[in-house]
């Protein structure tokens, strides 16, 4: 993409070095991107359960605390 852009506007299509530092960047993170959507379904769904009870005062912060293993 980067080559067509730089024809239509009269520059090299030889990518700059930022360039490809972002491209190697945006890679790495897509390698990472199964195992964030799972952890992020995890926290919606803990968020989902917990946060009715926590509003309606049937678990405490306090409570949960002094249950939580050591």
């Amino acid at each position: 993409m980067y080559d067509r852009l730089a024809h239509r506007v009269g520059r090299s299509s030889q990518a700059t070095p930022a360039a490809v530092d972002k491209s190697q960047r945006l890679e790495h993170e897509n390698s990472d991107t199964p195992a964030l959507d799972e952890a992020s379904g995890t926290l919606a769904a803990l968020r989902d359960t917990l946060l009715p009870k926590l509003l309606s005062g049937e678990l405490s912060v306090t409570q949960s605390t002094a249950e939580a293993p050591a």
